[in-house]
């Protein structure tokens, strides 16, 4: 299984013991701050932190702005973006896995970088 690399945010084996990109140690992983994202494990960590402050209120951080990292991360269609927006708000955590759309002209744009 892949997950992203916790200094760089680059794609590594679960099993490696640094990151193969940029040599960052791969410790005991909290995966409370991981979801498992059409088969890659994502580090949602920014998206827990963030958790407790996300409202309706204007001085909150918008349900948008935790999409938007959401698609940065795993170039799944906006609107599977909000739904999981949606599901972490309603459950008060990241889930384990979450299965959505990828938009394919994201995917593409990520993959040139």
């Amino acid at each position: 299984m892949l997950m992203e690399c916790y200094e760089c945010g680059k794609q590594i084996s679960t099993r490696a013991e640094r990151c193969t990109n940029c040599g960052f140690p791969v410790e005991e992983t909290d995966f409370t701050k991981y979801c498992n994202v059409n088969g890659v494990l994502y580090n949602f960590a920014k998206i827990s932190e963030l958790l407790p402050k996300v409202g309706d209120n204007p001085t909150d951080v918008s349900p948008s702005y935790i999409a938007g990292i959401i698609s940065d991360k795993t170039c799944m269609e906006w609107g599977e973006c909000e739904r999981l927006t949606n599901l972490i708000r309603s459950l008060n955590r990241i889930p384990e896995s979450y299965e959505g759309k990828v938009d394919r002209y994201l995917w593409l744009d990520k993959k040139k970088r």
